[in-house]
């Protein structure tokens, strides 16, 4: 039985925050477990949400996802109280800002594709500055090249994928003709949860996030520095590479733990701000759980002829839209 949540129906765009900021604290996560040359360089990723916030979002709710997105990065990446943040901050909200003017300037005059590329010029310019003034010096010219070449290929990238997703998004089109949200509410002392069905002891349950856990290990260990610990078959093993690895994998693992068990649990956080908090990890938890939907769509793909690299592409992105509409709606 398809678990439900007591509607508030007072909150409909504070729920449509806090779902778009699990997307960003999820995809943080995920960027979170990718090797990167610079410790204030990112992919992106967590930009998606941003860019969807602009055609669902008013002013004062779209800056307050991108606070969110900020604090999720700093809080993930254990980088809230370092110099670190200064960069996160600075590039998000000049981004924010740079695509939040452009989008409203042009109207529908210009795609994700523009607004995406604009933002992270804006981007890549103040992560310069702050380069050139806090950290290097002179010598920030030196990493220029190096910024302006991958904030142009995420925004590309990122723009690309947020112009077909929208087009043939049915959660997208759903939110825009007003469908209501479900969301959890306080009613006196109880906090009404979804009821989760007890599930049997499953050796899958564990392969599924050990092995996620593995290959971002695996991945970092390409990224070598610090002591040799062992060679095998000619490749070093470095002990900073491991120890980076374990922390990004431990990190993104944990993450989804902690969301599944908050909401399988009694536990609950205090206050308003706990109740939001608490709701941003229902989101991550229901975004990462596999469903009935799942499995049946993935038996279709197998039965089906050899696809083209495109319509697997738009495969994904169906995907991702089914998954969308299932958790917040």
């Amino acid at each position: 039985m398809e678990s439900k949540l007591v509607l508030d129906t007072k909150h409909d765009n504070t729920a449509l925050v806090l779902f778009l900021g699990s997307l960003c604290f999820f995809l943080a996560a995920v960027e979170n477990s990718i090797p990167k040359p610079l410790p204030f360089m990112r992919l992106g990723l967590a930009n998606a949400p941003i860019i969807f916030a602009l055609f669902l979002l008013n002013t004062r709710e779209y800056f307050l996802l991108v606070f969110i997105k900020v604090l999720g990065q700093a809080l993930i990446s254990g980088t809230l109280f370092s110099y670190i943040i200064l960069f996160s901050a600075g590039g998000s909200f000049a981004s924010a800002l740079a695509m939040l003017f452009l989008q409203r300037l042009a109207k529908n005059q210009v795609s994700c594709l523009g607004i995406s590329l604009f933002g992270s010029l804006a981007n890549t310019l103040v992560q310069y500055f702050l380069a050139r003034y806090i950290l290097f010096g002179s010598g920030a010219v030196l990493i220029a090249p190096l910024l302006i070449l991958s904030g142009t290929i995420t925004g590309i990238g990122l723009g690309i994928f947020s112009e077909l997703f929208l087009k043939r998004s049915q959660w997208f089109v759903s939110i825009k003709e007003g469908r209501k949200a479900k969301i959890y509410s306080r009613q006196g002392q109880d906090f009404q949860r979804p009821k989760q069905k007890k599930k049997r002891f499953r050796i899958k349950a564990f392969l599924t996030p050990l092995f996620i856990f593995c290959s971002i290990v695996f991945f970092n260990l390409f990224q070598a520095y610090g002591k040799v610990l062992f060679t095998v078959v000619g490749f070093e093993v470095t002990s900073g590479a491991l120890y980076s690895g374990i922390k990004r994998a431990s990190i993104l693992t944990g993450m989804v733990f902690v969301s599944k068990l908050i909401v399988s649990s009694s536990f609950r956080l205090p206050g308003n701000w706990g109740q939001r908090l608490d709701q941003i990890f229902y989101y991550v938890a229901m975004l990462t759980e596999k469903t009935q939907s799942d499995e049946s769509q993935k038996k279709t793909e197998q039965s089906r002829d050899k696809k083209s690299k495109w319509d697997g592409f738009i495969s994904v992105l169906e995907a991702i839209d089914r998954r969308l509409v299932e958790v917040y709606f």
